[in-house]
C-alpha cells in the first residue's frame, strides 16, 4: 500500500469514528465509563478544584458525554474537533461537540472557519494558537538568537541544543542563585503573541477566543519569560482571551514539568494544556499529568495514536471489557483507550487532526 493510499484510508477511519462517536459517543465508546467521566475526573482521583463557578454548558446534546475541563469550568464534549480538511463542523456541533480547535499555522483553516463562527460563536468553546513562536513547525529565529545571547552572557556558551543549554542554566541557577537575563527574549515572545492573536482574530472574524495557545512549545524556559504572561494578562483584561493555554509536541515531559512549576510559583495561571500523549507514552508522562490535574488544569490529549506500541498489561483486559466485544481499528482503539484507561487524567481527546 502506498503512503497516499494509507493516508486516504486513515481519513476514512477518522470520518467513521467521528460519525459513530458524535452519534452516541459510541455505543462504541463504553457508555458506562464515559458517563462516569462526564461528571468530572475519576472518583478515585478527584482534582483540586480551584474555581467555584457554576459549570458552563454549551450545545449540550443527549448521547454526548462531557467532562469538566479543569478550572475553565466548561463541561466539554469528550471528543473535540481539531483541524481536518472538510471536517463537518455544523454536524459535529449539532451532535454535541462544543470545543473547536484551530491555529494560525493550520494553513487557511482559521479563514475557512469564519462563516461557521459567524453563525455559531456563542455556542462553542474556541481555541486558536500562536504558531512558530516556541515550536510547532519551528522556533522563531529571533527567539533563538536572543536566548543564545542570554546563555552566552550567563553560561559563557551558547551553541548546541536549546534544551541542553536550558538544563545547564538551571543547574547553575541552583548552584549560585543567579539567573539569566531572559527579558529581551521575553519581550520578543510577548510581541509575537500579541501580534499573532490580532491576526488570528481578524482571520476568524471574531472579537475573542476562549484560549489562545502558544503553539507546540518545545522550550521549557518560556515560562521564565514573564513578559509573555504580562502580554496574556493585557489581552485577558481587554476581553480578547479568557484562558491561558499551550500545546506541546516535542520535549513534552520537560515542558509540562516547567508549566507545573510556573503555576506553583505564579504569577502564571495556566488553565489548559494540550500535550501529545498516546497509550504508549502515557505512563512516562503520568507524573506531569497528575501534577497538572492537581492544579485543576484542563487536559486535552492530541496525537493519541500509538496503541500498537503500548506494553500489554492488566489494562488491556479492562479495555476489552469496556468495549463489550466490539471491534475497532487501531486509530479508534487509541482514542477510546485515552478516554477511558487514563485514570481520569485526560479530560478530552482531539478526534481529528
Amino acid at each position: 500500500m502506498s503512503a497516499r493510499q494509507k493516508h486516504g484510508n486513515d481519513k476514512l477511519d477518522r470520518r467513521r469514528f467521528l460519525k459513530t462517536t458524535a452519534a452516541g459517543v459510541g455505543a462504541a465508546a463504553v457508555a458506562g465509563s464515559i458517563a462516569q467521566a462526564a461528571e468530572g475526573p475519576a472518583a478515585s482521583q478527584p482534582a483540586a478544584r480551584v474555581s467555584d463557578k457554576d459549570p458552563i454548558w454549551l450545545s449540550r446534546k443527549d448521547g454526548m458525554a462531557y467532562a469538566r475541563l479543569g478550572r475553565t469550568n466548561l463541561m466539554c464534549s469528550r471528543i473535540v474537533a481539531g483541524w481536518c480538511k472538510n471536517l463537518p463542523l455544523e454536524r459535529l456541533l449539532a451532535r454535541g461537540v462544543n470545543y473547536f480547535d484551530t491555529a494560525l499555522g493550520y494553513g487557511n483553516y482559521e479563514v475557512e472557519m469564519k462563516p461557521f463562527l459567524a453563525r455559531n460563536r456563542d455556542k462553542l468553546f474556541l481555541i486558536s494558537k500562536a504558531t512558530d513562536v516556541a515550536g510547532y513547525s519551528r522556533i522563531d529565529k529571533g527567539v533563538i538568537d536572543l536566548y543564545r545571547k542570554a546563555m552566552q552572557a550567563f553560561l559563557g556558551e551558547s551553541e548546541g541544543d536549546l534544551l541542553a543549554l536550558h538544563n545547564r542554566a538551571i543547574a547553575k541557577a541552583k548552584a549560585t542563585g543567579e539567573k539569566p537575563d531572559l527579558r529581551p527574549a521575553g519581550k520578543h515572545i510577548a510581541k509575537m503573541y500579541l501580534d499573532k492573536l490580532d491576526e488570528s482574530l481578524g482571520r476568524m472574524g471574531v472579537s475573542d477566543v476562549d484560549s489562545y495557545f502558544v503553539h507546540g512549545i518545545e522550550v521549557p524556559w518560556i515560562f521564565d519569560c514573564l513578559e509573555l504572561w504580562e502580554a496574556y494578562e493585557k489581552v485577558h483584561k481587554a476581553g480578547k482571551v479568557k484562558h491561558f493555554g499551550y500545546s506541546t509536541h516535542k520535549h513534552v515531559k520537560e515542558v509540562m514539568a516547567a508549566g507545573v512549576e510556573a503555576n506553583k510559583r505564579g504569577p502564571w495561571k495556566i488553565d489548559l494544556v494540550m500535550p501529545a500523549v498516546n497509550p504508549g507514552s502515557f505512563d512516562d508522562l503520568k507524573p506531569e499529568l497528575e501534577a497538572l490535574k492537581k492544579q485543576d488544569v484542563g487536559i486535552v490529549a492530541m496525537k493519541t495514536k500509538g496503541i500498537v506500541n503500548r506494553p500489554v498489561d492488566g489494562r488491556e483486559e479492562k479495555f476489552k471489557s469496556l468495549t463489550d466485544g466490539k471491534s475497532f481499528n487501531e486509530w479508534e482503539r487509541a482514542k477510546l483507550w485515552m478516554l477511558n484507561i487514563t485514570e481520569g487524567l485526560v479530560d478530552v481527546v482531539i478526534a481529528a487532526m
